[in-house]
């Protein structure tokens, strides 16, 4: 949701799949441990670089769209996506989904004399988590990057003229908030030590774009709170 904030809030830009690079975060931490013996933390890094990558390599063509045409375009990615992590029964175990291993970390911490139940690690770790997520995206809204992004959000005509390279910006915003993504679906599937294609859903993209819509598209503040709004009522 933060990620949202950075491609929708500070670029203005509308992207309804990105549920999509979230399913690759989930999926990475299921499948590398299996398939490249890879620890699920350095999965975690795995997804996000996978996610970094298509979110370049697919953002090039689809963000010389604007508007509604960018949106159905992004969805029709996200769509896409979903549909490998069913289909692919062989690697991915389909509608089914697959068990994720354990991250280890809570293990860890026992031995340091840190005795936490699995609720208590998981709120103590996604919440450093968030906070870090958080920091970072408040300290790109007044760098020079973030202060390219709110100009091509206001106008790109405009942003163009004043020498901002519109392309390149919007890009980078859509690289950035594909990772924001990713280390989202990687942390929720080791949490639940599950995952299925649901998790790349299009419900799962608007619940995404609603959380950072709901307290404000432009604050990072105002999107965490619009989240736990969000949660609180889905829970009741």
């Amino acid at each position: 949701m933060t990620g949202i904030v950075i491609l929708t809030g500070y670029a203005g830009q509308i992207s309804l799949g990105h549920a999509g690079f979230a399913g690759i975060g989930a999926y990475a931490c299921a499948l590398a441990p299996i398939y490249l013996g890879l620890h699920p933390g350095l999965a975690i890094v795995l997804g996000a670089a996978i996610s970094a990558a298509l979110a370049y390599l697919v953002g090039r063509p689809i963000l010389q769209l604007r508007g509604y045409y960018l949106g159905v375009a992004s969805l029709g990615m996200g769509i896409l996506i979903f549909m490998v992590l069913s289909n692919e029964r062989q690697i991915t175990k389909g509608p089914d989904g697959i068990d994720v291993p354990e991250l280890g970390l809570r293990a860890l911490l026992k031995d340091w004399g840190l005795n936490l139940t699995n609720g208590e690690f998981w709120y103590a770790f996604t919440g450093l988590c968030l906070l870090i997520g958080a920091w970072i995206a408040l300290n790109l809204y007044n760098s020079p990057s973030g202060r390219a992004l709110r100009a091509l959000h206001g106008s790109e005509i405009a942003a163009r003229t004043v020498g901002v390279d519109v392309a390149k910006y919007k890009l980078q915003a859509f690289v950035i908030s594909a990772v924001y993504a990713s280390v989202s679906g990687s942390l929720l599937a080791l949490q639940n030590k599950f995952v299925s294609p649901d998790v790349a859903g299009y419900m799962h993209s608007i619940e995404m774009v609603t959380m950072a819509v709901l307290g404000g598209a432009g604050s990072v503040l105002g999107a965490i709170f619009g989240a736990g709004i969000l949660t609180l009522c889905r829970r009741r």
